[in-house]
């Protein structure tokens, strides 16, 4: 995990790390063969409210993917920052 989970209304989002080796045979340059990829991989789990609340639901997915985008943004400046650093 990158980061602490976020709870909100019946959501629960959980942010990762995906570490990859990229095995490209075709490359000449062996600087770029067994090349590292670092990707953010997301989880937003809802358990949404039944009934007749269906402006409720549509507000949980709505923060929900919010909450992705949001924390993707943040994720992505810490990323910048330590880079520069």
């Amino acid at each position: 995990m990158v980061a602490p989970a976020v709870h909100k209304d019946r959501t629960l989002l959980t942010a990762f790390r995906f570490h990859s080796k990229d095995d490209d045979s075709s490359s000449n340059d062996n600087k770029d063969k067994n090349k590292q990829q670092i990707k953010n991989w997301y989880v937003l789990n809802c358990h949404l409210q039944a009934g007749k609340q269906a402006p409720r639901r549509v507000r949980q997915i709505n923060e929900g993917v919010r909450s992705v985008l949001t924390l993707a943004r943040k994720l992505k400046g810490m990323k910048e920052r330590n880079s520069i650093l």
